[in-house]
């Protein structure tokens, strides 16, 4: 018990507090408010609007169009 099992609970109470709970969970819920965000953002950017889209698409066309001649 001492020499076995005794290391390998304490191997695996370090792994499920540190590695899981702090870096495996905090690494996903960051990702999960990150997106969360993003999509508040976008949601902003949807007015309804067609003369907007038409620019935005235009001018996005025109960037495209600069970046591949020079």
């Amino acid at each position: 018990d001492r020499y076995l099992v005794q290391p390998v609970r304490k191997m695996a109470t370090f792994f499920w507090t540190i590695i899981d709970t702090k870096i495996i969970d905090g690494a996903l819920n960051g990702l999960a408010t990150l997106s969360t965000y993003f999509g508040f953002q976008t949601v902003k950017t949807q007015t309804g609007n067609l003369q907007t889209y038409a620019f935005v698409f235009v001018a996005g066309v025109v960037a495209i169009l600069l970046f591949i001649w020079f």
